[in-house]
């Protein structure tokens, strides 16, 4: 999936094409007539913002590295209703989904990196930094999210609702955007 939607506030502007979430999960659905089912998904998903070095940069620190990014790891869970649209035969055929996602962010990751002078550094040209355990992000998120599918093709979005920063770290700590739309691709 890709990342869209604006930063809610300034200082994280995002690098659009390099931030992105990759999911890998399970889906189980029970029919409820031929026309609705009810069903839940858990799954894994990585979701990584690039962040753009500029000058208005205040998230999460003022400092202009190489490249920057934030990773969120998380777990997540899905209630959703599914409503299928057509004849289905022996296939899963063409359905909508609904559902309300919730995400537990197990772990976040700041990481940067940066070129430096080998004299300085020990004969070393790149430095490259992870940070673990950042107090200023939440663990536990929550939204809505629509799936369009055919058969094993699934388009789909997922808009976050709760805060991904905790803005009483930093009440200057602009909010990362919330919405995700991509691809699933089903292995059955």
């Amino acid at each position: 999936g890709l990342v869209f939607g604006k930063t809610e506030g300034a200082g994280a502007d995002i690098n659009y094409g390099k931030s992105g979430s990759y999911v890998l999960g399970l889906r189980k659905k029970r029919k409820v007539t031929n026309a609705l089912a009810i069903g839940y998904d858990v799954s894994y998903s990585r979701t990584m913002f690039n962040l753009q070095q500029n000058s208005s940069k205040i998230f999460p620190d003022t400092v202009l590295h190489k490249s920057e990014s934030l990773f969120d790891n998380s777990f997540q869970g899905q209630l959703y209703l599914r409503f299928n649209v057509g004849k289905r035969g022996n296939h899963i055929g063409n359905f909508l989904d609904i559902g309300f996602p919730g995400d537990w962010g197990f772990e976040y990751r700041h990481f940067y990196k940066d070129n430096v002078d080998p004299a300085v550094y020990a004969g070393a040209e790149r430095v490259h930094v992870r940070n673990r355990k950042l107090v200023y992000s939440e663990p536990f998120k929550y939204g809505f999210g629509a799936r369009l599918g055919s058969n094993r093709y699934v388009l789909y979005m997922k808009y976050r609702i709760s805060n991904m920063i905790n803005s009483s770290f930093n009440s200057n700590y602009p909010e990362l955007p919330r919405l995700l739309v991509g691809l699933q691709v089903g292995l059955h």
